[in-house]
């Protein structure tokens, strides 16, 4: 049987890391030429101000819920009129809301940028809401992508949304190169870069559907029962994902008086989260269309099998991984972005801030994936409510470190509220299809780390007696590290690496 689930995350990891790539190279022009100041947290604003948009209509939010709907569609009869009908009818009908919030942020752009942005001076706020009304165009043609993207995933077609990133970079990096050649100041022209790479994305995505072109009509609008039931798991869905966003975004704000700090807050999160978007999100994001075929034919013993793989093949990666970048986070960060004006003081404050964030990669990476097997298993309410204390101790927890400690221990906060949000994900499982809550668990995730610890310790030994000082070097390093955990797993976890051979069969 041909894999669904392990072939097509292991080629959206790849593409992530392709993507990772030309995103740093797109961070490494914007650290060239700004530095670490507040010409540079203006980009990065902007850029968090597209992610928000993302997160009200993109398809991490807006895709499971209708992931759910056209599962129920697969083998009827005409089913691609079903596809077609519906989406058109639930499109029209979001229209309203989408110009609703497109209108009131348009006119009250400015009202916005102050309130949210108290200590910026006039002519960066006006800049902030010039870039936030450019920005907000974007909202119905990242809605579109994501009604495609649910019935790409489907259909089993995963790959194709792991490209649109590597888009968006590619046209950010194009636009900044030219905007600063042949503009006084190149800053305000990123957000019309994003609203061209949107455009060009949607065009990207529709050559997979392969749906016939035909004239809809218009009588066949119906406000039905599976659109009522998508908009109730939409709002959870869209909260749950501004809950996660707000964290990033309050740390940036608490911290935004002194500047440079959004720009240290920013470098460490493009490093922090390719681990838990590469081995976590990922799986989560094929994940949940197998778990809910699975569940919607009550295959227990599959659901099962699954969910121990799937906990497995994250701790393999993630745990290692977080350790090797807590171990060379200065390197790292020095060879990435320490060139024109990211000096070495931008490199020792960036490397503070991301060792503050990587003890709680493995417990995000986690925490990503248990996401998908709720909104699998329909329990939305329940995972808003967890979602939201994770985010109330975030923000008491970064207020609290950033007074104390000042921008240097925020992702601390981040790091404590991810394990205690893990933690509540697992327990909460328990009267769930797909439970994550057992002695197992922790000690396989205690194993991993020692493996972890064991094959980094000597790599570190190695690279300190050689003084590693080029990129190539330090892939090296990395490279011998892995072939010694891997050497560790084949040794003491043989059975449960021969089960990961024929993961989700």
């Amino acid at each position: 049987m041909v894999n669904k689930i392990l072939k097509p995350t292991i080629l959206i990891s790849i593409v992530t890391i392709f993507s990772r790539l030309i995103g740093y190279l797109r961070d490494i022009i914007i650290a060239f030429f700004t530095g670490t100041s507040s010409l540079s947290d203006l980009v990065f604003i902007t850029l968090k101000i597209f992610s928000f948009v993302n997160v009200l209509f993109g398809y991490n939010q807006i895709s499971p819920p209708l992931v759910r709907v056209y599962t129920k569609f697969k083998n009827y009869k005409k089913e691609e009129n079903n596809f077609i009908n519906f989406s058109f009818s639930f499109f029209i009908f979001s229209s309203l809301f989408i110009f609703i919030i497109v209108s009131f942020v348009y006119f009250f752009s400015d009202v916005i940028i102050q309130y949210s942005f108290q200590t910026l001076d006039d002519e960066l706020s006006q800049l902030y809401s010039t870039n936030l009304r450019i920005i907000i165009i974007c909202c119905p043609i990242i809605f579109m992508e994501s009604i495609l993207i649910a019935i790409l995933r489907t259909k089993y077609i995963f790959v194709p949304v792991s490209f649109l990133p590597i888009i968006i970079n590619f046209v950010l990096i194009f636009f900044l190169l030219i905007s600063d050649k042949f503009f006084n100041n190149y800053l305000q022209f990123t957000s019309f870069a994003l609203v061209i790479a949107t455009i060009l994305q949607l065009i990207f995505l529709t050559f997979f559907i392969k749906f016939r072109i035909k004239f809809l009509n218009f009588k066949k609008i119906k406000f039905k029962k599976e659109i009522f039931e998508t908009y109730k798991a939409l709002i959870l869905s869209v909260g749950l994902g501004v809950l996660l966003l707000l964290t990033n975004v309050y740390a940036m704000i608490v911290s935004s008086a002194v500047e440079g700090n959004i720009s240290y807050i920013y470098y460490s999160n493009r490093i922090y989260y390719i681990v838990i978007d590469i081995f976590g999100a990922s799986l989560g994001y094929v994940v949940l269309t197998r778990i809910t075929e699975l569940i919607k034919q009550k295959e227990t013993i599959q659901i099962n099998h699954l969910k121990k793989m799937a906990y497995l093949y994250i701790i393999y990666t993630a745990i290692p991984f977080s350790i090797g970048l807590y171990i060379f986070s200065d390197l790292l960060i020095q060879l990435l972005f320490q060139r024109g004006n990211f000096d070495e003081i931008s490199t020792y404050n960036t490397s503070i801030v991301l060792k503050s964030y990587l003890y709680g990669i493995p417990a995000l990476a986690y925490c990503l994936f248990m996401n998908s097997l709720y909104m699998a298993n329909s329990k939305y309410v329940k995972l808003f409510y967890i979602t939201f204390i994770y985010f109330i101790l975030c923000i008491f927890l970064i207020r609290i470190l950033f007074n104390e400690y000042g921008v240097s221990h925020i992702g601390y906060s981040l790091s404590i509220s991810a394990w205690v949000y893990a933690f509540l994900l697992s327990y909460f499982s328990k009267d769930q299809i797909i439970c994550m809550f057992d002695f197992d668990m922790i000690l396989n995730l205690f194993k991993t780390f020692i493996y972890s610890i064991g094959s980094l310790s000597i790599v570190f030994g190695i690279s300190k007696i050689l003084e590693i000082s080029s990129l190539k070097e330090f892939v090296l390093c990395i490279l011998i590290a892995i072939i010694i955990y891997f050497i560790f797993l084949f040794i003491f976890e043989k059975q449960n690496l021969s089960n990961l051979k024929r993961l989700f069969n």
